[in-house]
């Protein structure tokens, strides 16, 4: 009874002092046209302002003579999404577009039903305002491998946007740039050192930087779209869903859109999704562009028998490891909540509350990668916000949950190229009702041994003297189901690893490949190399659904690389005639 009261208070706690910091630094802008200053036509309409999205706005609305409408079914964010480690409490919010997944076959055995959650950012800068913030950094072999699959020059081209969108110079804020900041954490130091010790294991350290700017959470909202709001040729409309792209003679023209219970056509021509990988093949289906067979099944006119549509969705998987350490040099739950770090924050933005609780991360190239969470205590009411654990399995996998003190970390282990692959289906056609989402985690044999390596040699860190010197331990889950898999001596079997993982194991928020690009011999493509909708005219997509297999790190920085150089394509090949 004690425990569950000082859980109430800590929600009560938390929630006064999150409402005081959206208070204090509540300062929205007002970024939405009134309906009635708007255009029926316009030369350009995205749908979707996330990472994608700002950057297409921004860079397509330069031209003076060209004018864009972006679409939003979110609204800007409050200001907590800025606080870089307390945004991820706005996942299952109203900023969340709240999808869960299917009852999982191959994993998620300690998910309540089996369900994942899977968070995506609903509002301007779409899930770039409530994802961890690290910065990936572009690898040559996935583009080797998508140029293998026929996409055309994207080796060639994409390297310049990245590192032109990408602000090395911290300290110097340019336009259009998305700005990082290295996270120095003693933590990060220590994996570091350890990394060094292993090195027969052929690993590589790579010291974390994240997408913050003085204490902020830095998207491309804040570097594109905001210096272009003013712009007389961009109109942008938020709390507005787009319901279908209109197309006909298989040549699209406009879209349909509600809000407020209103419709509302508008029509460019070109209409580009960059929705997001949930939200782009389910309005392409919508739409009429899909597998014909499931169309059909829901009474949906069929335009063009697409299979590919929301087919290949993969997402980076990963499996958290509790470890306590005996030095005080983690992000506790007390730190965060001390009058020191919230004053420290408001009136300097410096301390934990500025940092990313990210560290580091230790990764094999093109294999797994090992990421050091700063986070040595947690929340139970706090943690199902981001996670669907059932309630005996989270206190297993996190011990002392309740003590808001405690010194630690969590490692992540997650496959760089898993194989799994799953689906999103439509479920009526009524734009309202959530997708059918199967990401079939864990379904391929390789995604499961590669995990178990990547635990074992996180087991072979936490044995070097930079961790025992801090006095780190691993907590292994204590889960009955998977008790039966160790020796007699109480370690660690192949088939207990792989039963933990099968039962712990989240997603990284990385959903993407639904509507890939490909080239003309891919069966399962849906874009060509320009981002265009096979056989539909004046249609494209720019977001993570396009990637045709996954990026070997965190994919936001190259979303926003994709919509730099799209947006380059789009301007060379704007269709002169009505």
């Amino acid at each position: 009874m004690f425990i569950f009261a000082v859980s109430g208070c800590f929600v009560v706690v938390i929630s006064f002092l999150l409402v005081v910091l959206a208070y204090y630094i509540q300062c929205r802008s007002k970024i939405c046209h009134n309906s009635n200053s708007l255009n029926d036509k316009y030369d350009y309409i995205i749908v979707g302002a996330g990472t994608a999205g700002c950057i297409l706005a921004a860079k397509l609305s330069e031209n003076s003579n060209r004018t864009v409408l972006l679409i939003e079914a979110g609204s800007e964010f409050n200001r907590i999404s800025k606080i870089p480690p307390l945004s991820p409490l706005l996942q299952g919010t109203s900023f969340d577009w709240g999808y869960l997944s299917t009852p999982q076959k191959w994993s998620s055995k300690g998910m309540i039903d089996k369900k994942q959650k899977i968070p995506r950012g609903k509002g301007f800068g779409g899930t770039s305002q409530i994802n961890f913030m690290v910065h990936g950094y572009l690898e040559t072999e996935d583009l080797e491998k998508w140029e293998k699959l026929g996409i055309k020059d994207i080796k060639k081209y994409l390297p310049k946007f990245y590192n032109n969108l990408y602000n090395t110079s911290h300290n110097i804020k340019r336009a259009n740039q998305i700005l990082t900041e290295e996270m120095k954490w003693s933590l990060g130091i220590v994996l570091e050192k350890a990394v060094k010790e292993c090195g027969a294991l052929s690993l590589t350290f790579c010291k974390s930087f994240s997408t913050i700017y003085k204490g902020n959470r830095w998207t491309s909202y804040d570097s594109h779209l905001k210096g272009a709001l003013k712009r007389p040729n961009l109109h942008v409309i938020c709390s507005t869903e787009v319901t279908k792209v209109l197309i006909s003679n298989k040549s699209a023209f406009g879209i349909e859109s509600v809000s407020g219970g209103l419709i509302r056509t508008y029509t460019a021509k070109e209409i580009i999704l960059a929705a997001g990988s949930i939200n782009s093949p389910k309005l392409l289906m919508l739409s009429g562009v899909g597998d014909k067979k499931l169309l059909q099944k829901l009474n949906i006119n069929v335009v063009e028998d697409l299979k590919g549509v929301g087919k290949n969705l993969h997402d980076h998987f990963n499996f958290p490891l509790y470890v306590s350490i005996e030095k005080p040099i983690s992000l506790s739950l007390s730190k965060i909540l001390s009058f020191k770090e919230i004053f420290n924050y408001l009136f300097y933005k410096k301390g934990v509350l500025a940092k990313s609780p990210i560290a580091g991360v230790a990764y094999a190239p093109s294999n797994f990668s090992i990421i050091l969470s700063a986070f040595g205590s947690t929340n139970e009411h706090i943690f199902k916000l981001i996670g669907n654990y059932k309630s005996e399995i989270f206190q297993k996998m996190f011990p002392f949950s309740n003590d808001f003190s405690k010194e630690g970390f969590v490692f992540l282990t997650t496959c760089a190229q898993p194989k799994s692959r799953g689906y999103i289906i439509l479920k009526s056609n009524n734009y309202k009702t959530a997708p059918i989402i199967n990401p079939n985690y864990l379904e391929h044999k390789y995604d499961i041994e590669c995990t178990k390596k990547a635990v074992k040699v996180l087991k072979k860190l936490i044995d070097t003297k930079p961790f025992q010197k801090i006095g780190a331990k691993i907590h292994w889950p204590y889960i009955e189901e998977c008790s039966q898999w160790r020796d007699e001596q109480g370690n660690n079997t192949e088939n207990f690893l792989e039963c933990l993982i099968r039962f712990c194991s989240m997603t990284w928020y990385h959903p993407a490949g639904t509507c890939a690009m490909g080239g003309q011999n891919d069966s399962n493509a849906v874009l060509d190399s320009f981002f265009r909708v096979n056989s539909i005219k004046n249609l494209r997509i720019v977001d993570g659904s396009v990637l045709p297999t996954p990026v070997s790190t965190f994919p936001n920085s190259i979303i926003a690389a994709l919509a730099d150089y799209a947006s380059e394509i789009i301007q060379l090949t704007y269709p002169e005639s009505e």
